[in-house]
């Protein structure tokens, strides 16, 4: 990791695991839409990073509570490869929870820009586990 800031500690691109949690209602065909790698406020995706486990991140986002129908993940390289995505480690700000990390998107890019970024990523995560899946689907 290295610069602190106001939106948290930019993590260098590497192949550590972000996990994402995939919401029920965006499942296609039983599968997780290309959604799901959208971010919900347009700028920062959220995710947790893969010391607290794909299961843990599950568990830690149902609690909260918020809906979720398993674990999905992407690395902050594969961020940065298919957009220059930055990740800050962003954990001890504005009440995120343990290991959380956001991946920021551009705030200016069209909706269908940012539709592009998300198949990228979406690309990325279904190549790992079970087609994608690492935990779940519950």
């Amino acid at each position: 990791m290295a610069s602190p800031s106001p939106v948290g500690t930019l993590i260098d691109p590497c192949d550590k695991l972000l996990f994402r949690q995939i919401h029920p209602l965006k499942m296609k065909a039983g599968q997780p839409g290309v959604s799901n790698f959208v971010p919900e406020n347009k700028v920062n995706l959220s995710t947790r990073r893969q010391e607290i486990t794909a299961q843990g991140a599950h568990e830690a986002h149902v609690a909260i509570p918020l809906q979720s129908a398993g674990t999905w993940a992407i690395t902050s390289q594969e961020a940065h490869d298919v957009a220059e995505l930055p990740a800050y480690d962003d954990e001890n700000l504005g009440g995120n929870g343990p290991f959380h990390v956001s991946v920021w998107f551009p705030s200016n890019i069209t909706r269908g820009a940012r539709e592009r970024i998300a198949r990228g990523l979406h690309e990325r995560a279904v190549k790992r586990g079970r087609g994608g899946w690492l935990y779940g689907p519950v």
